[in-house]
């Protein structure tokens, strides 16, 4: 159709009645389209939808704690900025203990465009994970980042420091070593998929379904086991 947004807010939008509004709102997600104006509830009519255009959006989403290493975030931002020609703005989507230190750093170079979000709500973040074209994880440790999983899920590429178990979710071959040359690495594989977007798959064992599938097998394992099991 050509349609990426639909927008709700209208006098003709409850004609026939909620549920044909619902059955709107499901068929415009079935399709991918995004809306506004209008939702499920009153929280998710009021939700804005956020849309770069022209512009590449490279973002931080998570806590701005010292573990996820947010001092580095300018360094990279620069080194990004001056190796890619195209419109660019960085974001920086998270608060925390740090927040002041980063914006102060930030606001020492002119040549990056940022933006402070702070903290949003859950039900806004997938509006601002769309609009997104890389992600950057630069921490000092992580377990499995569901950060990644989400932005990969709306479309983005994710570039991300090589420890805890971020190479499961992402690839090797997109991780960087904390090493002296963290940070041109990193802005490199940035502006690699800022100039060459490339989809990136998650694994199998990331899919609701199948973890669905593998916790329902087990359930009925128990269930079975416990069936079978002799009285005493």
């Amino acid at each position: 159709m050509g349609v990426d947004m639909v927008q709700l807010n209208n006098n003709h939008v409850y004609d026939y009645g909620k549920v044909a509004l619902l059955d709107t709102l499901d068929t415009l997600e079935n399709a991918g389209i995004e809306y506004f104006g209008a939702g499920h509830n009153l929280e998710e009519a009021m939700n804005a939808v956020y849309v770069t255009l022209d512009d590449k959006v490279v973002a931080f989403v998570g806590n701005i704690l010292a573990v996820k290493n947010p001092m580095q975030l300018q360094p990279i931002f620069n080194q990004v900025r001056a190796r890619y020609d195209g419109n660019l703005k960085f974001w920086i989507v998270g608060d925390g203990k740090l927040r002041k230190e980063v914006e102060s750093v930030i606001a020492t170079d002119p040549s990056i465009d940022v933006k402070f979000w702070g903290n949003l709500p859950s039900e806004q973040m997938p509006s601002i994970m769309n609009v997104i074209d890389v992600l950057v994880l630069p921490s000092l440790n992580e377990g499995l980042p569901l950060v990644c999983v989400e932005a990969i899920t709306c479309g983005a590429n994710v570039v991300a420091s090589a420890t805890g178990g971020i190479a499961e979710v992402i690839g090797a071959e997109n991780t960087v070593a904390l090493d002296d040359d963290f940070v041109p690495n990193m802005a490199q594989k940035v502006v690699n998929y800022l100039k060459a977007p490339s989809e990136q798959v998650l694994s199998s064992d990331f899919s609701w379904t199948e973890a669905a599938s593998r916790e329902l097998q087990e359930l009925t394992l128990c269930l079975s086991t416990r069936i079978l099991r002799p009285k005493a």
